[in-house]
Formats: C-alpha cells, structure tokens, sequence
C-alpha cells in the first residue's frame, strides 16, 4: 500500500503549474481494477468513458486536470515523429535479457549454490584475519553443489551439507569471522537454496515417481528454510539477525577506491564508456572515458553528458511512472490491467488475471513472444491470443520486454486519456507512444532535472555503438525507440542516470514513502535477486537493473544502475559490447565489494 503527495512542475513555453495531491493508502490487497476512476471533476465525464472508467477530452484536459498536460508539447512531438519507421522485428531483438535468465524455470540448484560459493570467497578473500568457520561453511555448499549435480532419481543429498554451512554460517557471526550484513544474506540464500532444492525434487516425483524414498529429506529441506527464513525478511537480509549489530563498524567503504575499481575494470575493454556515483541522493562522481565515436566516423570522446541508449534500465524508469499513477489514482497494483486498454483491443479472458504487478514483476504469463517484437500490434496479438496467460505461466518468472511495453499502451489510460478521443488524427501506435514518452519526460525525468530527454537520438552529437572485439564492425546508431519503447529505448547521459537515482531513492521527490518502500521491498522496476544472482552483494541487497543491446557479434551497448545499501548508487554507459569484462552489473556489485576494507 502507498500513497503520495507530490509537486510536478510543468514548464512547457512558459508555463509553471504546481499541484500537490493526497491520496488513500494502496491497498495491495483489494482489487480496485475495475470501477476505479482518475480524479477529474463530475463536468469532465463524458458517459460510459473507456470499458468502465470515464476519461478526459482534450477541451476538459485544459482545466481541472490531475496531472496536467501541455498539448502544444504533445503536438510538437507527434509532428517530429510522424514519419518515424515502423520498428523492425530485429532491432527489438537486439535489447537483450542478461546472459543468466533462461527460459525454463530458472538456475537449478546447484547454481545458486555454485554462485553462494563465489560470493562467500569473495568476502573471504577480502578480509584481513583468519576465518576457518567462513572457508568451512564454503566447502560444504561447495561439496554440496558437487553431490546435487551427480544425482539421479531426484535424490537430495545436499541436505546435511546445507545443515552444516547453516551452523557455520551462524558460528562465524557469532565469532565476528563475517559481518552481520554478508552473514544474514548468505544464510537468506541458504533458505533459498534448501527451499529449491525440495520443489526440484518434489517435482521429479511428481511427474515421473522417482526419488520416493528421499521425500523425509524434501520435508527436512522446507524445514530448513522454513527455519532460517523465519530469522528475518528475505528482500535485505535483515531481522532478528541484523538487531545485533546495526552495521559491521569495522568495515570501512572508500568512495575514492570504489571509482577506481570501475576504471580498473573497463578503462581497456571498452571503446568508451561513462559513470557516475551518487551518495545520498546527490551526484558525487562523473566521468567519460574513451570515445564515443572512432575515427572512421567522426572522432569524438566520451563523455558523462553525452546520452546513449540504455536499453532495459528504461524499465526501472517505465515502473516509477506505474507507480505513480497507480498511488495517483489509488489503484491496486494487483488489480487487473483489463480495465486500461484501448476499447478496439479484443483481450482474451485469461487477462481479466494479469495485473500491473504480474507485468512488472515479470508473471505476466505473457511469454510465447520469447522476446521478439513488441510493436502496437504485436503486443494487439499477444493480448488476443486464446489462453494468453495461465495461471502455470504467470507462476513462473519469465523475463519479457512485452511486459514493460505494454506500460506504453496502458499508460495513456491510467493517466486518464484516451489516444484516439485526443489524438484522432494520428496512428495508433504513435498516439499511445507519444503519451507514455510526455507522462514520464514530465513526471518522472523532469522532478529529477533531467530536461528534453527523449527516445531518440540526437545524431549529431552522438555516442555510436561498437563491437569493442572486432574493429571490423561499424559503428552504429541505434535508433529511434519511441514507437516500442516502455521496456527500452530512453536515451540518457550517465549524469542523467545519476539525477534520476538520486531522486528516486528521497521519499516524495518521484514516489512516496509507501510507494518506494513498495518498489523496492517487490522489486518492481529492479531485478530480484532471487531471478539474477548478482543482486546478492556482500553488504546486503542492491537493487538493480541491466541493459543491453545487441546480439552474436553485432555492435552494442551495455548499461547498468545500481543501488547499494550505504546509500551509494552508480550509473553504467558502455557504448561497446564483447569486453572480457563480467556482466556489467556483477562489475558494479564487486567494484562496490571490493572498495571495504578491515579497520582493527
């Protein structure tokens, strides 16, 4: 549940309006989808409005608005980008999934146990004084992780193993070996992996009979985690654990070795890339380095002010926009987004159960696009589709950009306007673009002084994409990204990165207390570490999301934000792809590791 109270400045040819508003608590729990109404006054309600909700004309939006739109700016947009291409189905293609997402149900046990293992080393190694309990609590889930992959017959030998690496794990808290940060994580991933292993064999049984006689171990595994999670919350690695000590005191972060660790890492595995680092909700850091542009098509160096494609962090922007609207309009974010599509759509029955929640959390059900195109009328025909979403798939995580595109077709309406009633005279997929690019240039980017951000490019003046292992590969440009924007496509600069991070992690700036505190505790617009591994740092949780652009040996750029639990956040910009460099943001976790030290 949240609610908001905000101030949004327009400045659009002069004009300054400010509107503050507060709303009811979010209720998560009660489904408000249907029969929710924007907030507009009785003499803007034009009959039925769209399926169950009345919506504003164009006359109405210049009065009594709430949040106010500037239609000369809607026009000027639509007229720039009237002869903009339709997007081709292999330039969708190009915006990515990170390398570890697979298709099926996700990383089978002994991976989460092998990347437990990496990270408990890492901390290991870090550490200036001995730790016999960490190192053994590692080769027991290490030896665990061997016996797992051997099995057959969906036997669970791992189980005494975890038991013990749990004890250690608690021993070496209990010694000061390992800070309560890191401690509390890596037994929170202990739960996890007792809790996979169990539904792993449980499923093999189901579906084949085998493994009938290691069902005692199955109960024994969901004790387990059922035992360790019971500790505290799983999202930050907090609770009874962490009330012992409010943080590691001596454990130091140096800023100063955190920037470096970053240059260490790309300075010579990139044509060029920008940074920036924000503390406390202000930019600290930026910085360019490289080039944007080779020789061959116009030398030009990197730097932090120069915007790129960033590719699926535009997600992380399209969700705080939901979120506000949805506290705005006191809708649910588990209410169904049936209600908020346009009146041509023919949805089939199984979307009366997708909500705004399935869609940012990646449980749509929506996945037999496999990530392909997510034009207007693709994303017509998903929604269409007999049995377009099961309650099987919507179980399931499965990441999608069909779910975040769908954010630019919704948006419109939950903002309270219909794109044919207000743009009659242009196509579809513009009309519905152009609104979803103006509600967040205003209400999202604007509050956080990032001004005439866009979804496409200035050409003049830009940081081309490059295939840093093969200088036979032009440089390219990537494009404009309006018309299949939402789970891609915003250009920003790496100080633009910074100002948006900084905004959004003060309450009230971009979303309320309680609708941060949702975002960040349902990991709405950020990757759950639970799906990408790499969120699991050794202070805690950090929140974030990747970006990518490009395919096999084709150019690209690679992008990545990062929130950590000291209040530092960080802004990635690769304009290069195919470095010997780790995924970026597994870099930006280990720079940011790496940058403690031991203080005696």
């Amino acid at each position: 549940m949240f609610s908001t109270t905000r101030s949004l400045t327009l400045a659009v040819f002069a004009l300054t309006a400010t509107v503050a508003a507060s709303q009811p608590s979010l209720d998560r729990g009660r489904d408000r989808g249907r029969g929710g109404s924007p907030h507009v006054g009785r003499d803007c309600f034009e009959g039925p409005g769209h399926r169950h909700r009345p919506l504003r004309s164009r006359a109405c939006a210049r009065r009594n608005v709430h949040p106010p739109i500037d239609w000369a700016e809607v026009d000027a947009l639509v007229a720039t980008l009237a002869s903009a291409p339709e997007p081709s189905r292999e330039a969708m293609t190009r915006l990515q999934a990170p390398p570890e997402y697979r298709d099926d149900a996700g990383p089978r046990s002994w991976d989460l146990m092998d990347a437990l293992v990496d990270d408990m080393r890492r901390v290991e190694e870090r550490r200036r004084r001995d730790q016999p309990l960490l190192r053994r609590a590692i080769l027991r889930v290490e030896e665990a992780a061997a016996s797992q992959r051997e099995l057959d017959a969906g036997r669970v030998r791992p189980l005494a193993g975890l038991q013990l690496a749990a004890q250690d794990l608690e021993a070496a808290l209990d010694a000061r070996q390992l800070g309560p940060r890191a401690g509390a994580e890596f037994l929170q991933r202990v739960a996890d992996i007792a809790r996979s292993l169990a539904v792993e064999a449980l499923d093999l049984f189901e579906s084949t009979g085998a493994g009938r006689d290691s069902t005692a171990d199955m109960q024994a595994l969901l004790d387990l985690s059922d035992d360790l999670m019971s500790r505290g919350p799983v999202s930050d690695g907090l609770g009874p654990l962490m009330d012992l000590v409010s943080n590691d005191v001596n454990m130091k972060f140096d800023r100063a070795t955190f920037i470096q660790n970053i240059r260490d890492t790309f300075d010579d595995e990139t044509v060029g890339y920008a940074f920036s680092v924000v503390e406390d909700g202000v930019m600290v850091h930026a910085d360019g380095i490289g080039l944007a542009r080779k020789t061959a098509d116009g030398l030009l160096e990197q730097n932090q002010t120069y915007r790129m494609n960033i590719a699926s962090v535009s997600k992380t922007i399209t969700a705080t926009a939901v979120l506000q609207l949805l506290d705005e309009k006191n809708v649910s974010p588990t209410s169904s987004i049936i209600d908020w599509l346009p009146t041509d759509w023919e949805p089939d029955e199984s979307i009366e159960d997708v909500t705004f929640e399935n869609l940012m959390k990646h449980r749509s059900g929506l996945n037999d696009n496999a990530n392909d195109s997510y034009g207007y009328n693709s994303l017509k025909s998903y929604i269409e589709a007999n049995n377009a979403s099961t309650p099987e798939d919507r179980a399931v995580y499965a990441y999608q950009n069909t779910n975040y595109a769908m954010f630019r077709i919704i948006l419109p309406y939950l903002w309270g306007f219909d794109p044919a009633e207000v743009l009659p005279a242009v196509p579809a997929d513009l009309a519905h673009a152009v609104l979803y690019v103006v509600y967040v240039r205003e209400y999202v980017l604007k509050p956080a002084f990032v001004f005439s951000a866009s979804c496409d490019q200035d050409s003049t003046n830009a940081a081309l994409e490059y295939n840093f292992a093969d200088d036979t590969v032009a440089g390219t440009h990537p494009g404009n990204w309006t018309l299949w924007s939402g789970g891609g496509g915003w250009y920003l600069s790496a100080v633009d990165l910074a100002r948006f991070l900084g905004a959004l992690s003060q309450d009230g700036t971009l979303l309320s207390a309680e609708a941060r505190a949702y975002m960040e505790s349902e990991f709405t617009g950020w990757n759950n570490p639970q799906d990408w591994s790499w969120g699991y740092g050794a202070h805690g949780v950090y929140r974030n999301h990747g970006g990518d652009l490009g395919i096999d040996n084709d150019s690209g750029m690679d992008v990545c934000v990062m929130k950590y639990t000291n209040g530092i956040q960080a802004g990635l910009l690769i304009n290069s792809r195919l470095g010997t460099y780790n995924y970026q943001c597994v870099e930006l976790r280990d720079a940011f590791d790496d940058a403690w030290y031991w203080e005696d």
